[in-house]
């Protein structure tokens, strides 16, 4: 069986990579108005049948906003102690309409180093460790490298920063040092479920398969009086997700499982590795280490006597829709899939049409955001086969050196020049050459959703700007009517 829809009036917010970039807003109270301001922003405005109002913002910044990884490599020992960095940094990044509170809270370490963790506190209560701290002179560099994200500051005395920080576009940022985080008032989110629920709520633990990680989850089963029960479980997209999939406040996933355990259906969700009661180390995982992770959910599902065993699906969302169907073939028991904004396409040509729907949706120029979607699109399948970084590097810089857009092209993407180029580039490079990424962008669906058996449901937003409708599900279409779902 297969099905496919585009949801004309709904904004399905989506966080594959959890990029920050201005994007339009619903505009509708208690909803989703603060989640477009991820690069992978896709939310329902509308329920699915009853589920309630969904959002969750991986891909957006299809991966959970601002799933940041910081480098902080280290500090000048004197100037540390003229301007000690080690307390809370706080600043506002303006992206469009919204308003998105950033938490640089920075330690010292007896080495004279740096370490940190990063908070976005309108998106999650998510502490995102830091690797280092690169502090020279009265400048400050900040890296997430897993996104393709960096912070250059200049420190203007013990209390200020002010710089810039970069993904896709600029943003200037001013950090605040702070005795005491700023408070933000708790979002009215009136879907989100809460006790006492009609329905059993337990929750519990599994191991993975080698008993190296353990995984923290919630069971839903249905208050009806019957043996076995249908079950689903749901895949989180992209980032450090716990297993409500909390974002901005919204609970999405706990909303899907009370709405599906209330019609009879028993639910699994469960805290990504490195999340919650989940071990493990979320940021060298890849997307073919999460799969194994839903293997091991579904083990432990299987084992529950109150499972039908012959009636489990997937749910899965942005990348948990990539993720769904890599353990729908190889698993032949998974009877049904739903996708919500999944990719259709190679990750690099989802990333390239992305980036140019989101510059355009801010202003820019049809032309200049197409020439740069081009450029990116080659620049990104460049690197990822290159035979290592100094190769990538090197035809990286040779094929941007050639790039034939207009200078004001280059100049509004800062790689007009050698500088910019070298930065622009050692910055994909890095990002590129992570686990996560180079797994993604290599990632073609296709292959998999050919080989599926079971019945699919795709579900994408035609509002969504970080997994595009039409593309997406023409490239899912197109791909299962090969196979014998």
């Amino acid at each position: 069986m297969r099905k496919f829809l585009e949801g004309k009036n709904t904004f399905f917010c989506n966080r594959l990579f959890n990029f920050i970039m201005p994007g339009p807003s619903s505009g509708s109270p208690g909803k989703c108005a603060t989640a477009s301001t991820s690069i992978v922003a896709h939310c329902f405005e509308k329920p699915l049948a009853t589920v309630g109002y969904l959002c969750s913002v991986k891909n957006v910044f299809m991966k959970n906003i601002l799933l940041l990884f910081i480098t902080l490599a280290s500090a000048s020992a004197t100037l540390a102690q003229q301007r000690p960095l080690s307390g809370i940094w706080e600043g506002d990044l303006i992206a469009g309409p919204q308003k998105l509170k950033l938490v640089f809270t920075i330690s010292g370490n007896d080495d004279k180093s740096y370490s940190a963790y990063m908070e976005s506190p309108q998106q999650s209560a998510a502490k995102i460790p830091a690797d280092t701290v690169i502090n020279s002179g009265d400048s400050l560099y900040i890296e997430l490298r897993k996104f393709g994200v960096r912070f250059s500051g200049s420190i203007i005395n013990d209390s200020s920063i002010t710089g810039e920080f970069f993904q896709g576009r600029s943003f200037a940022l001013q950090l605040k040092k702070v005795a005491v985080k700023t408070t933000i008032k708790k979002a009215n989110r009136p879907q989100t479920p809460v006790p006492p629920f009609p329905y059993q709520r337990i929750d519990t633990s599994f191991t993975s398969k080698d008993g190296k990680l353990k995984f923290g989850a919630t069971l839903t089963l249905p208050s009806e009086k019957s043996k076995e029960y249908p079950a689903v479980l749901l895949i989180s997209g992209s980032g450090p997700q716990d297993r409500d999939e909390t974002i901005f406040g919204h609970k999405p996933f706990a909303v899907i499982a009370d709405h599906l355990t209330k019609q009879g259906f028993a639910v699994l969700r469960v805290d990504d590795r490195g999340v919650g009661k989940s071990t493990g180390n979320h940021a060298s995982a890849s997307s073919e280490d999460f799969a194994k992770d839903v293997e091991a959910a579904l083990d432990f599902l299987m084992l529950n006597n109150s499972i039908d065993k012959k009636n489990i699906g997937l749910i899965g969302h942005s990348e948990g829709g990539m993720i769904a169907p890599i353990v729908a073939a190889r698993r032949k028991e998974i009877k049904f899939i739903v996708l919500l904004a999944g990719p259709g396409i190679p990750g690099a040509d989802l990333l390239a049409e992305q980036n140019v729907a989101i510059f355009q949706s801010n202003g820019m120029a049809p032309a200049a955001a197409t020439a740069y979607g081009e450029m990116f699109k080659t620049l990104t399948n460049t690197i990822a086969k290159a035979k290592d970084s100094v190769q990538a590097m090197s035809k990286g810089m040779e094929l941007l050196e050639n790039w034939t857009a207009a200078d004001s092209v280059k100049k509004l993407f800062k790689v007009n020049t050698a500088e910019g180029r070298k930065a622009y580039l050692s910055d994909m490079v890095a990002t590129i050459y992570t686990p996560w990424f180079r797994y993604f962008v290599t990632y073609d669906p296709a292959p998999n959703l050919q080989k599926l058996t079971a019945a699919v449901l795709a579900l994408n937003g035609s509002r969504d700007l970080q997994v595009l409708p039409t593309s997406n599900l023409a490239g899912i279409k197109k791909a299962l009517l090969k196979s014998k779902a």
